[in-house]
């Protein structure tokens, strides 16, 4: 995948780069998009392949996902929820079974799904919306969030620091096996995710 080539990447310019994963981080926390996982890999190739400070970039990366984040809350909290769903570009029918699921697991286990849900795929942004309806203390919410935050964000660009340093490694050795079984694996995730989900709903919509 050409997006994270290192040499793509180097040709575009490690600033251009930071810029980009800047933005995207933010719109990420307020729009959903693009997907989290994407930018922090790269950001974690970015640092490997340029010898840049952890630190900084994970700060980066991590403050400017809250402040999208921050938003999203902020207006859920001021205007509610029908608002907030206005600014999301979901199809209908599945942002309200995304709703529903993150509504009841915010029922069932109170201000601790804000940390918990940020590292569910899919619903880790949506967790801000009832978090703002419910009027959680902003001070609760920036504490849960940032925490959820940090860790999503420690794994993923641990992954992409890992990429970094053995790409050549991963080309040789990556062959149609270890890809068939990459995506096997990819599979199953997203199967039980899906089974998970689906259980959810059903509990939610009981309710």
């Amino acid at each position: 995948m050409s997006f994270i080539n290192p040499d793509f990447i180097l040709n575009l310019g490690t600033t251009n780069i930071l810029i980009l994963l800047i933005i995207f981080s933010f719109t990420n926390g307020l729009f959903l998009l693009p997907a989290s996982q994407v930018i922090l890999i790269i950001g974690g190739l970015i640092i490997s392949l340029n010898n840049l400070n952890f630190f900084i970039v994970f700060a980066i990366l991590v403050l400017s996902n809250f402040l999208g984040n921050y938003i999203l809350y902020f207006i859920s909290f001021k205007w509610g929820e029908k608002t907030a769903r206005k600014i999301l570009p979901i199809r209908k029918k599945t942002l309200d079974n995304h709703i529903l699921v993150i509504n009841y697991l915010f029922k069932k286990y109170g201000s601790y799904i804000i940390f918990i849900g940020r590292n569910l795929l899919v619903l880790h942004s949506l967790v801000s919306i009832p978090a703002g309806v419910a009027k959680v203390s902003k001070r609760k919410y920036t504490l849960y969030t940032l925490l959820g935050i940090s860790t999503w964000s420690l794994l993923f660009m641990w992954i992409g620091i890992i990429l970094g340093n053995n790409y050549e490694y991963f080309l040789e050795k990556f062959n149609i096996i270890g890809l068939t079984i990459t995506i096997i694996i990819l599979i199953i995730i997203y199967y039980f995710f899906n089974v998970y989900m689906k259980k959810i709903l059903i509990l939610a919509k009981k309710r």
